[in-house]
């Protein structure tokens, strides 16, 4: 977090690292799931809700992404949980939403990570005058990257009290 201590690099950051983490996901699902529709017909409602819920690759990093988190604290790994958890169903959403059209769910996946991307690179190179973690260490910002911010914005609006007292070295 000492590469956001600028205000607006921080708020570009708090509003641009979910929509790219849900970008990703939509793209995983795009390129990892059976097609949404089925001979053009409206498929039953189960099988609607079977086709959103489907495991895709997606899901899977999710997953690993919360047992590390959890392994690391609980308390975080349950606010993973659920942020992850939310990020997935917004993208299987997305996917849903473009009735199958694989095209259309990576042509907006890959809006999603370019714009957040540029707008991140804009943060810290014009209103922070750093390099983003991931150039300065791209392993450790892999790891952190996708929960961290979130994380931090959630502590300081003092959402988690438990995690703030673990991260403070006080429980």
């Amino acid at each position: 977090m000492s590469s956001h201590t600028e205000a607006v690099n921080y708020t570009i950051h708090a509003a641009a690292v979910p929509v790219l983490k849900v970008s990703i996901l939509l793209l995983l699902a795009a390129l990892t799931t059976r097609p949404v529709t089925s001979s053009g017909a409206a498929a039953p409602a189960r099988r609607r809700l079977g086709t959103v819920l489907a495991v895709d690759v997606g899901l899977i990093v999710s997953v690993a992404f919360v047992a590390y988190y959890a392994a690391l604290e609980p308390a975080v790994g349950a606010f993973a949980a659920a942020l992850f958890g939310a990020e997935w169903l917004a993208a299987r959403g997305l996917l849903a939403a473009a009735g199958g059209r694989r095209r259309v769910a990576v042509a907006v996946g890959v809006a999603g990570i370019a714009a957040t991307q540029v707008a991140m690179v804009a943060g810290h190179h014009v209103w922070e005058g750093a390099s983003q973690a991931i150039v300065a260490g791209p392993a450790a910002a892999m790891v952190a990257a996708p929960l961290c911010m979130q994380l931090d914005v959630a502590v300081a609006a003092g959402w988690l009290p438990r995690v703030a007292a673990v991260l403070a070295g006080g429980v």
